[in-house]
């Protein structure tokens, strides 16, 4: 075999090599994070989300200062809510078709067990939360947000700044002194503050729809879920000022792989699990979820280029000394 044949075999073997590495590094940075779901137990955060494309659940508590990271029960768990009751955390599964069975599991900080389940229930049209004055009310089918008080409703749309029809109120809190609205949409998504009087947008690091927006007295804690163009985010708002934790968030799940707790359940459950993940989104709202991402195909470049185009080479030389032999 002659010298350049093998310089030009040894330069698809490097491009091979190389492709493989960046691809590695590409398929990296495209991963985007769900924070599903957050608990406030009076000392302690506990945060649950999802890592894409491969839907790996992750869990993480925050004290306020630093995050710990908490091996999830199963490997694929769609959390929708955390909640403490005064001894344990009590985590739900996100449920996907209305009526079927979904998991509750309790949580001591050491191990996760079944207490129980519950049923998925259908998507509301009217979603309504009041204070002691008045009630704010998001009509899905309308596009509409309404002030209610006891005699008269007030549109309040226009004035909020929701990009209608791009966005809709995917969440609506109270902490007693001002309202946060979440919205979300195909688009993108965001917070708004109200005051009762007036709109102020809050500036997140991306904009993207927010899962959960819990008050512990002296904050907000707010989680986002992923889009097609931007990863969710995790932050603090204190009426005031925004803090991004989702760095510290990522490099504490990121700093060694933690394992699920996946011997905690039965094999049939584990069965189940599978069966039920593909149809899991389903029970995100049309505003949240927009477009989920692709999943990566199985065959790359890399493996075109090695499958085809080298067998190729290596069939050319052949022929080649065929024909010369002859």
């Amino acid at each position: 075999m002659k010298w350049y044949l093998l310089l030009f075999l040894f330069l698809i073997f490097f491009t091979i090599i190389t492709m493989d590495q960046v691809l590695a590094q590409q398929e990296l940075s495209d991963a985007k994070y769900h924070v599903l779901a957050i608990g406030w137990n009076g000392s302690t955060w506990l945060i649950g989300g999802m890592a894409l494309p491969h839907r790996l659940a992750f869990m993480a508590m925050y004290d306020g200062r630093d995050f710990t990271p908490v091996a999830p029960p199963v490997s694929a768990l769609w959390i929708e809510n955390i909640s403490w009751n005064g001894s344990v955390w009590i985590i739900k599964e996100m449920g996907n078709v209305e009526g079927s069975k979904h998991r509750i599991y309790a949580y001591d900080g050491e191990k996760f067990r079944i207490v129980g389940t519950r049923e998925a229930e259908a998507e509301k049209e009217i979603y309504k939360e009041c204070n002691e004055e008045y009630c704010l009310i998001w009509n899905k089918s309308a596009e509409r947000l309404l002030k209610y008080y006891e005699d008269r409703y007030v549109d309040i749309t226009q004035e909020s700044g929701i990009q209608i029809p791009y966005e809709g109120v995917v969440l609506m809190r109270w902490n007693g002194d001002y309202w946060l609205i979440g919205t979300g949409g195909t688009e993108g998504g965001g917070v708004i503050k109200y005051d009762g009087g007036s709109f102020t947008a809050l500036g997140m690091p991306t904009p993207t729809a927010p899962s959960e927006m819990v008050w512990n007295g002296k904050y907000w804690l707010i989680g986002t879920l992923a889009n097609p163009r931007f990863s969710g985010s995790l932050v603090i708002y204190d009426g005031d000022e925004l803090i991004d934790l989702t760095p510290q968030l990522l490099e504490s799940i990121n700093r060694k792989e933690t394992p699920t707790q996946d011997e905690n359940i039965t094999q049939k459950q584990k069965e189940l699990r599978q069966k039920e993940m593909p149809m899991s989104e389903e029970n995100l709202t049309k505003e949240q979820r927009g477009l989920q991402e692709p999943e990566k195909p199985l065959c790359g470049p890399t493996a075109v280029i090695f499958i085809i185009i080298v067998p190729m080479l290596i069939l050319i030389r052949f022929l080649n000394n065929f024909r010369l032999d002859i």
